[in-house]
């Protein structure tokens, strides 16, 4: 009778893990099930501010292209400045040597 009892509460207990094991199972699914949805919804959100980052380089990317632009136009602009006025000087300077002192 002793190997009976034994045996049922063994069964018992077996059943019992058993069940406990599907619960935690239907319980792991859920929890990834949720997990996937969120990591969707952030991969998505993500991939809008990268969007919206890279716009916004793009936009830096051609300010920063004119402004080169415009620095190597002002640098051409000064050195023919320069090279003007070192004429003028170099003019002005024969005009007085022509004058009488």
């Amino acid at each position: 009778m002793t190997d009976m009892i034994e045996s049922e509460v063994t069964i018992t207990l077996l059943r019992e893990i058993r069940d406990e094991i599907r619960t935690n199972r239907t319980e792991l699914k859920a929890e990834i099930v949720e997990l996937r949805t969120e990591l969707k919804t952030e991969i998505g959100e993500l991939r809008s501010t990268l969007e919206v980052t890279n716009e916004r380089l793009a936009i830096v990317e051609r300010t920063v292209n004119d402004a080169a632009t415009q620095i190597v136009f002002l640098g051409r602009y000064i050195n023919r400045t320069d090279n003007d006025i070192d004429d003028l000087k170099i003019r002005v300077s024969k005009l007085e040597a022509k004058l009488p002192d």
